[in-house]
């Protein structure tokens, strides 16, 4: 039985009323029919996005790939890094919250057939498919933007480092704004954002960096969060893997917020190893933020020792 069968099937037996006549009243059939109906479009619909999002991603990745001339990570690696998106973004879970699950919350919160049965609003009904099937399709194109901005890692200019962008926020924001000081172009800008933890290695020109803005949706307006008089700075150094540390928006209901760069290298290094391992290899890691810095060597050379069992024989 195909999954769009079983889940039809599944919401004729949770709509089933308990303790009612085998004969369910017209008013009852009627809103039966409804949801099967839109339960059917809903995951019909959302098959047709999957399998147009794999399609996409399939043929993006042999393009890359096929493209992927001088760039330092092999197409294994490349291929790899797909697979560590894909999880990253929970695609599986995502399908199964956004279509499945869906399909049965809906079909568990029908009343049962009683007297004066009332069926749910057929606006309402639609409104948490498409906010389901909006929030899927979110999570495919944020998929999708990973792998392009993973592969175009590969075609570093002799300008440019790699930047280690790690942010989290206790809300949504719209976009993040990075100003490089002293320059023409090279601003960075991403988003939107949901909230929580935001982590990505991006290409950077070379020089002095500035959190500058933050704009987040604030329910029919929007609010802007000025952070240049924060002096939040970094350096990005050229053909290197820089650190910038990690920033963190703490949004009240007042509208008042906490904004702060932390050193927190270890717990960086370790969301790198799991999420670009192969950039760890091919790449000198620069502290952005204290560019003296020696605990990162020093680190690296230790973990280094450990992964090989050195280190264990000098406590010996």
């Amino acid at each position: 039985m195909s999954s769009r069968l079983v889940l039809l099937a599944g919401i004729a037996l949770l709509a089933m009323p308990v303790g009612a006549s085998s004969e369910p009243s017209k008013a009852f059939a009627k809103c039966q029919k409804m949801l099967t109906r839109n339960a059917e479009s809903h995951v019909e619909k959302s098959n047709r996005l999957q399998k147009r999002y794999e399609a996409r991603l399939l043929d993006l990745v042999e393009r890359k790939l096929a493209g992927n001339t001088g760039g330092k990570s092999t197409d294994e690696e490349l291929r790899a890094s797909v697979e560590r998106f894909k999880n990253y973004r929970r695609i599986d879970q995502a399908r199964a919250a956004y279509v499945e699950d869906i399909v049965e919350q809906v079909a568990q919160s029908m009343a049962h057939d009683v007297p004066n049965f009332t069926c749910h609003d057929r606006a309402a009904v639609h409104t948490a498919y498409d906010l389901n099937y909006q929030a899927y399709e979110t999570v495919l194109q944020l998929l999708e933007n990973d792998v392009e901005e993973r592969f175009d890692l590969e075609r570093l200019d002799d300008d440019e480092g790699l930047l280690i962008i790690a942010f989290n926020s206790t809300e949504a924001t719209n976009f993040v704004r990075i100003n490089r000081l002293n320059a023409l172009g090279g601003t960075i800008v991403f988003g939107p954002n949901r909230r929580g933890e935001q982590f990505r290695v991006i290409r950077a020109k070379a020089g002095t960096y500035e959190w500058e803005e933050i704009e987040q949706k604030f329910y029919n307006s929007r609010r802007t969060y000025n952070l240049r008089k924060f002096d939040m700075r970094f350096d990005v150094v050229a053909g290197k893997l820089n650190y910038a540390g990690v920033f963190l928006l703490n949004v009240q209901s007042d509208g008042y917020y906490r904004v702060s760069l932390n050193d927190r290298l270890i717990i960086t290094l370790t969301a790198l190893e799991q999420r670009y391992p192969e950039l760890m290899d091919q790449y000198e890691i620069a502290n952005g933020l204290y560019p003296d810095d020696r605990f990162t060597d020093f680190y690296l050379s230790e973990k280094r020792l450990v992964s090989t069992g050195v280190a264990n024989e000098t406590f010996d």
